[in-house]
């Protein structure tokens, strides 16, 4: 079991330009765990917006990965 820190952020890595299920998926995943006071991002495979149809989640984007301890990556 991974236990987050207070400080710990959660990027979750997501093909960009790709509306599906799996991507939809993930940008839901994304936005209840920010509900939960959980500090998680989408991370695009490379640079990109996010796509008209999950901007209602509203799910906050990083660049890139923080790879720092306590950071945990899906």
């Amino acid at each position: 079991m991974i236990r987050l820190q207070e400080n710990s952020k959660v990027f979750v890595l997501c093909p960009a330009n790709c509306i599906t299920g799996g991507p939809e998926a993930l940008h839901q995943l994304v936005y209840c765990m920010n509900k939960l006071n959980i500090n998680a991002y989408i991370v695009y495979d490379y640079p990109a917006n996010i796509p008209q149809p999950y901007q209602l989640y509203q799910t906050p984007l990083a660049s890139q990965v923080e790879n720092i301890p306590g950071n945990v990556v899906i």
